[in-house]
């Protein structure tokens, strides 16, 4: 069986951690729901309203214990604790040989 080192490294180290996620795009709410899946402390940070986003989407979100910050002063209640993307990159890059994230 293949095991990613490094993946199993990351999924350990981000359980229990606080990440800000900026933005509530389509490419975060895949990020949001495999965090969510790890056991981070998850704060979405999105400029747009609650009835700009995916409301649907919020609740479900909300149920499981995602916070928001959003609106105009959405960076008003930026902590400045958040995970650190590179490690994410890194951890994903290191056995890839045809692609990477950047």
């Amino acid at each position: 069986m293949f095991t990613n080192k490094n993946l199993d490294e990351f999924k350990a180290y981000i359980k229990g951690k606080y990440v800000a996620i900026m933005g509530m795009g389509i490419s975060n709410t895949p990020l949001i729901k495999y965090l969510m899946d790890l056991d981070a402390n998850i704060t979405v940070f999105d400029k747009k309203t609650e009835e700009e986003l995916d409301k649907a989407l919020i609740e479900e979100y909300a149920i499981q214990g995602v916070k928001f910050s959003l609106g105009e002063n959405y960076l008003k209640n930026f902590v400045g604790r958040f995970f650190y993307y590179e490690y994410l990159c890194n951890a994903i890059n290191k056995n890839r040989n045809d692609s990477s994230i950047t």
